[in-house]
């Protein structure tokens, strides 16, 4: 497994939320980020959410 660091900024308006949610099928940003990176580095990916707030800890 590879760690992969990246900073992404979105506006969310066309989202329901950033949490991909499972059995439902509705466009979160998490999901996205999934599908296109799964899509470019041709494996599954899993996407780990860190805060600015936890950053700084």
């Amino acid at each position: 497994m590879r760690n992969i660091k990246i900073i992404l900024e979105y506006d969310g308006l066309l989202f329901k939320g950033w949490q991909k949610q499972t059995g439902k099928t509705v466009k979160t940003v998490q999901g996205e980020v999934e599908k296109v990176l799964s899509s470019i580095l041709s494996e599954e990916i899993e996407v780990v959410r860190v805060s600015e707030e936890q950053m700084q800890m």
